[in-house]
Formats: structure tokens, C-alpha cells, sequence
């Protein structure tokens, strides 16, 4: 499996911790942003196979920074992580451009199905 570069988007510190605890085990390279406006930063200046981006965050949703971050790199596949899933969410999510839509808790089997996808 090839080892991507993966950009976590989450508020939640223990949140975002366990992901990139669990994909660095897996061999990833991980960077970690804990807003909105951080991701956008950390976008327009390096390179991400892949961004796990919460919904709801203070300041910018995980909406409107998922819009930018098409805006900079439409090739950038994000997937979209929420406690609070609902299927227009995940419709509206989807149209914008994520690739898939999982919910809290994370699944690690399910995440890791989905890294492979995107390698």
C-alpha cells in the first residue's frame, strides 16, 4: 500500500490525536490542524493525498473550508468526519466535493478501507 500524506482537520484535541496516532502507525505521514483557518494555511503551503475534516468546528464549518480547499487543490480527496451526521450533510458534503462521509466514533477499520481506497 502506498503511504500517504494526510492532513487531520479536528477540533477536538483527544479526537485528533487517536486518528493520527493510528495512521502514523500504519506508516502515513500526518500533519494536524485544530481549525479551519490553520488547514487552509497548512493547504496552501504543502502537499496532502488526503484531509480528515471535521464538520463542526469554531469559526469556519467543515463545509466552508472543504469549498476552499477545492477552490486551491481540486485534487486533494477529502473525507468528511461528524457526531452529527445527517444525510443532507453528507449530500451537501458529497456535492461540494468530499469523497466520503464517515461518522463519530470512527471506525478504524473503516478509516484505514478508506486511506487504501485513496492510495
Amino acid at each position: 500500500m502506498q503511504k500517504l500524506s494526510i492532513l487531520i482537520v479536528e477540533d477536538g484535541q483527544s479526537q485528533r490525536e487517536m486518528l493520527r496516532d493510528f495512521l502514523r502507525s500504519e506508516g502515513h505521514t500526518l500533519t494536524e490542524a485544530e481549525n479551519g483557518e490553520t488547514a487552509i494555511k497548512k493547504v496552501l503551503n504543502g502537499h496532502f493525498d488526503l484531509i480528515l475534516l471535521d464538520y463542526k468546528m469554531p469559526g469556519m464549518d467543515g463545509l466552508e473550508v472543504l469549498k476552499e480547499i477545492k477552490r486551491i487543490n481540486p485534487e486533494i480527496d477529502v473525507v468528511i468526519i461528524t457526531a452529527y451526521g445527517t444525510i443532507e450533510t453528507a449530500v451537501e458534503a458529497l456535492k461540494v466535493g468530499a469523497i466520503d462521509y464517515i461518522t463519530k466514533p470512527v471506525d478504524l477499520d473503516e478509516l484505514l478501507i478508506l486511506a487504501n481506497r485513496v492510495a
